[in-house]
């Protein structure tokens, strides 16, 4: 998964290094990317997506942060399909943090013809989904 994600960040433009020691220098560096907000805690964030019930793994979710976070591309991302949002957190935390556009979720918390009772998530009729999704969203 690594090197996937290494070969997907160079496509854009972006390289991966692994620095062994820091000096002051690039300490100073770093720091003022955090204050510009250009270092997100992406951990941090995989930690908070846990508590929120979905249909992807940290891993992934991870990477479609850094995907939607680097993206070149000016405009909105659309999520179709959103169940309870552990995917939702990853996109819409890095539209919103990558200034690149806005973050738009789409779910008629229904569930799948066929297929509702695997998001069932308390009632079995499927009626407390959407407020589901957004006390995770909160």
């Amino acid at each position: 998964m690594k090197k996937l994600i290494k070969k997907a960040l160079g496509v854009m433009g972006y390289e991966i290094i692994k620095k062994t020691c820091i000096d002051l220098k690039s300490l100073f560096f770093y720091a003022d990317l955090l204050k510009q907000r250009k270092i997100v805690d992406i951990d941090k964030l995989a930690t908070l997506a846990e508590n929120v019930p979905g249909m992807i793994n940290s891993l992934n979710g991870r990477f479609l942060f850094i995907l939607n976070y680097f993206q070149e591309i000016k405009g909105d991302v659309v999520e179709i399909g959103s169940w309870q949002g552990r995917s939702t957190s990853f996109l819409a935390r890095a539209t919103n943090e990558s200034n690149n556009g806005n973050f738009y979720a789409i779910d008629h918390f229904k569930g799948n013809v066929g297929k509702e009772k695997f998001y069932v998530m308390g009632k079995e009729d499927l009626s407390n989904l959407e407020s589901g999704f957004w006390n995770n969203m909160e």
